[in-house]
C-alpha cells in the first residue's frame, strides 16, 4: 500500500452552509513530502448535493478527488466504502460538519514518524462555532456535548475504557493495518452496526476502532497541534437535541464495550451516578441556577438512561 494520507468525508444530506465550509478548508491543506487524496462517500442521501455547483468546482480543484455512494444506510458502511476506494496506508475520517486546519496533514505526518506504537489519532484542539442563534447556557456549560476539547499536551495510552486522551470522530486518523482489522471483525459479525443512522444519534463505532487499536497492541491520543473547527447549527442546540445525543451515545457505548469485552461489564457497575446524586451534582456545580440545574440534570440523566438500557 502506498505511503500517504486518504481522507474520507462520509455525508447524509449535508447542508450546504456547512459541507461547503468543509471542502473550502480541505483546499488549503498544507501538503508535506506525502501525497493525499479525498473521497466523499454520499451515504444513500437524497438532496442531490452532489450535483451543487460547489461540489463540481471542488473536484475540479483538487486532482485526486472524488464521490463515491453508498447505499447501505450507516455510518460504519460508508467508511468501509470510503476505505475500499482508497489508495493510502493512513486514514482520515473528516465529519461533513469539521473544518481542518490548513496543516491538519503537516502535523499528522510529523506525529506518526515520531511514533511508530501509535494505531489511532485524533485532534487535541476542537473548536466550537455555534453558527446560528442559541443560548447562553449552551455555549457556557454544554460545549463538551459537541467535542470540544484543548489539550495542552500530546496525551496518549493503551487504557480499556473511556479515557480522556480518547480520539473522537471527528478528523481521527487511522493506520491502514488497525481499520482492516476493525472491517474484518465486522464483516465477521463480531461487531455490529452501533453508529450513526442517517438522522439516529447514537454513536459508540468509534471507540470500537480505538479499542482495536490497543488491543492490537497500538496506542492511541490526542494532540494538541491537530485542530478542527466543530461547527454547530441550532437545531442541534435544543435540550431535546443534547438529551437524545446524549442517551444514544450512552446507549451504544455501552452496548459496544459489552460487545467487546463481555468480561469487563462490571467495570462501571458501580461509578455511576444515581438521578439523586446526578440532581445533587447539578446543584453544586452550577451555583444553583434553576434552568441550568435543570438541563444539566435532564442532559445526564440521559446518560444514566442510556447505560441502564444496556445493563
Amino acid at each position: 500500500m502506498k505511503e500517504g494520507f486518504s481522507i474520507i468525508i462520509c455525508t447524509y444530506n449535508p447542508e450546504d452552509r456547512i459541507l461547503s465550509r468543509c471542502l473550502s478548508a480541505l483546499q488549503k491543506l498544507k501538503a508535506g513530502k506525502l501525497p493525499f487524496e479525498i473521497i466523499i462517500v454520499n451515504n444513500n442521501s437524497n438532496n442531490n448535493f452532489e450535483n451543487k455547483a460547489y461540489i463540481k468546482q471542488f473536484l475540479k480543484n483538487i486532482q485526486n478527488s472524488k464521490i463515491v455512494t453508498e447505499m447501505q444506510q450507516g455510518l460504519v458502511y460508508a467508511r468501509i466504502k470510503g476505505f475500499q476506494n482508497s489508495l493510502y496506508n493512513t486514514i482520515i475520517f473528516v465529519d461533513d460538519d469539521n473544518e481542518l486546519d490548513s496543516k491538519y496533514i503537516l502535523e499528522t505526518e510529523n506525529i506518526l514518524i515520531r511514533n511508530s506504537s501509535l494505531g489511532v489519532l485524533g485532534p487535541g484542539t476542537i473548536s466550537i462555532d455555534f453558527i446560528d442563534e442559541t443560548t447562553s447556557i449552551v455555549k457556557k456549560y454544554f460545549k463538551e456535548a459537541y467535542q470540544d476539547r484543548h489539550f495542552t499536551k500530546f496525551e496518549h495510552g493503551k487504557k480499556v475504557g473511556w479515557e480522556n486522551y480518547y480520539p473522537v470522530g471527528s478528523g481521527m486518523i487511522i493506520r491502514r493495518n488497525i481499520f482492516e482489522i476493525y472491517c474484518s471483525d465486522f464483516h465477521k459479525g463480531k461487531l455490529s452496526s452501533i453508529g450513526r443512522k442517517g438522522e439516529e444519534l447514537s454513536s459508540a463505532e468509534d471507540s470500537q476502532i480505538v479499542w482495536t487499536s490497543i488491543l492490537q497492541n497500538f496506542s492511541v491520543g490526542s494532540h494538541p497541534s491537530l485542530k478542527l473547527i466543530h461547527i454547530i447549527p441550532q437545531r442541534r442546540t435544543t435540550i431535546k437535541y443534547l438529551c437524545s445525543l446524549n442517551y444514544n451515545v450512552s446507549k451504544s457505548y455501552y452496548k459496544a464495550f459489552y460487545e467487546m469485552f463481555p468480561e469487563k461489564k462490571e467495570l462501571f457497575r458501580h461509578n455511576l451516578l444515581s438521578p439523586v446524586n446526578i440532581f445533587i451534582k447539578a446543584l453544586k456545580t452550577n451555583g444553583y441556577k434553576p434552568k441550568v440545574v435543570f438541563y444539566f440534570f435532564k442532559y445526564n440523566y440521559a446518560w444514566y438512561k442510556g447505560y441502564k438500557s444496556q445493563e
